[in-house]
């Protein structure tokens, strides 16, 4: 069974052994997309403990899409080794035409899953 953490920020609960997999980024607010130097650095020192990265993207506007592909290409750049959590199709088709190897995963947004169980009314 993997073990996984979503964060904001890199702090001492990643270094907890029984966890493989670190989640980073919003999935829901494109207000919050992280810039590139706090993506990276956060990445880099997720590597570097080696854990797994998982890099979670939001529904995006036309601007946010470029800002969010650049800050894809620098993961890239760095290290092919990371997954992208995906909730946007626009972004999708973007990264499959632009990093075809990059393993992707569709969010929540996509896939329709269903959270709350009182969301279901029989």
């Amino acid at each position: 069974m993997e073990y996984a953490l979503e964060i904001e920020k890199f702090d001492k609960k990643v270094l907890d052994k029984s966890i493989s997999r670190i989640y980073f980024g919003d999935a829901f607010c494109q207000n919050l997309i992280p810039n590139k130097k706090v993506l990276l650095e956060t990445y880099k020192k997720v590597i570097d403990i080696g854990k797994e990265f998982s890099f979670n993207t939001p529904f995006l506007n036309d601007d946010n899409i470029n800002k969010e592909l650049s800050n894809i290409e620098c993961l890239y750049n760095y290290n092919k080794n990371f997954e992208i959590i995906e909730n946007d199709y626009g972004l999708l088709y973007e990264i499959r035409t632009k990093f075809p190897d990059i393993k992707l995963n569709l969010g929540r947004l996509l896939t329709k899953q269903k959270t709350d169980p009182n969301i279901i009314k029989k």
